[in-house]
């Protein structure tokens, strides 16, 4: 792959100028190949420029789905902060202390994306919670069933809050 056909972001300036020289020149494909080869883009971007100023009227370039940013440049350097005062932090505890902080889910793919592009680095947790909030919930349900049996009864049961994957409920 030569250097100039590399992916890199166009910028309004040149935008700009693309325009000024295809209403300077002739209108043909040969013009549209040498403000290519001018700016060192490819020839599709080049269509692809012309046919978004032909559909919008603008320059401007557009998100890919035309969504609105929900994160503005003081957010992501709030998100940043947190991430850079604990190092060792998985990405969801980051995410979960930003929604807490500034009221404002964020997705763990934007976590990640955002770091990774900032060059900081989430760590995984080695060892998962075993006990679930199902696990909790079929616990609560289980007592509320058998809340009129005796004290004997509760006896033989064991509840930990890590035990074994399989089990939740062990009986002595």
């Amino acid at each position: 792959m030569t250097e100039h056909t590399r992916s890199r972001r166009i910028t309004i300036q040149e935008r700009c100028i693309m325009m000024r020289m295809w209403e300077t020149g002739p209108q043909t494909v040969a013009t549209k190949k040498y403000i290519a080869c001018c700016l060192q883009c490819s020839l599709q971007t080049v269509y692809s420029i012309f046919k978004h100023f032909e559909v919008t009227g603008k320059l401007e370039a557009s998100h890919a789905d035309n969504s609105v940013r929900k994160f503005d440049q003081a957010e992501i350097f709030a998100l940043l902060n947190i991430a850079r005062a604990n190092r060792f932090e998985t990405r969801r505890i980051i995410a979960e202390k930003y929604q807490a902080l500034r009221g404002i889910s964020m997705s763990l793919t934007t976590v990640s994306r955002l770091l990774a592009k900032f060059s900081l680095s989430y760590y995984v947790a080695k060892i998962k919670p075993k006990l679930t909030e199902k696990h909790k919930l079929e616990r609560l349900n289980f007592a509320r069933m058998n809340l009129k049996q005796p004290i004997e009864y509760w006896r033989t049961f064991l509840y930990t809050d890590e035990c074994c994957s399989k089990c939740n409920l062990v009986s002595i």
